[in-house]
Parts: C-alpha cells; structure tokens; sequence
C-alpha cells in the first residue's frame, strides 16, 4: 500500500491509550514497528505535555505501531484537524520487526519559531 495509507503511532492514538477513539471507524492492521528520532513531552497550549515526535535518522530508535488501512485517505483531514496546529504530518521511514522498511505518515512537532 502507498505511504497515504501507513500512520505511525508512538502517542496516544495507538490501541489501548486514551485517544485511541479517534482511530475507531478505520478499519486496519496494527503491527509493531520503530523509527529514529526525539520524543520529547509537547510544551505548547491545549497540546502540553502529549508526545511530541521530530525525525532524526540518527536519533533514538523509536518503537511504536504501524496503521496500515485503506481508511486513512478518507480521514486525513479529520486527524490533521485532531492533531492540531502544532504538529505537522510528514512522511518518514519506520521498520517493522523484521526490519521490512515501509515509508509512512507520522506527526512531528513543528519547532517553536
């Protein structure tokens, strides 16, 4: 499937945690999968204190999960809308366990201006 269909979720979206709600009416497969970059705690307005994500191919290996659905096309707007002005979807590489690479969508915090 193409990267519009693939969302890396490291935060609260993700099976389990308290935004998950959000991900209900897709339908999809969650699998384990890791990138590399910052987490770091989001310092901004209504968003303080979630994860916030900036991509770094040399940064920390970052586990988290693989949406793969073909939904996600139909719900972009909706979850950009969801994440806010301070995050920004961009296209990175992730790994799934068997170290398989698959590029996908993930929310990175926009740097502080």
């Amino acid at each position: 499937m193409k990267e519009d269909c693939k969302l890396f979720v490291y935060g609260s979206l993700a099976p389990g945690q308290h935004n998950h709600h959000i991900m209900d009416t897709m339908t999809g497969v969650w699998s384990p999968a890791y990138t590399y970059g910052y987490i770091d705690k989001c310092d901004r307005g209504e968003y303080r204190g979630y994860p916030a994500f900036t991509p770094d191919k040399n940064g920390e290996k970052i586990t988290g999960l693989l949406f793969i659905s073909a939904d996600l096309p139909n719900h972009w707007a909706r979850l950009d809308e969801f994440e806010g002005i301070h995050y920004k979807r961009v296209i990175i590489e992730a790994f799934l366990e068997d170290s398989q690479k698959e590029l996908c969508n993930i929310y990175q915090i926009l740097p502080v201006r």
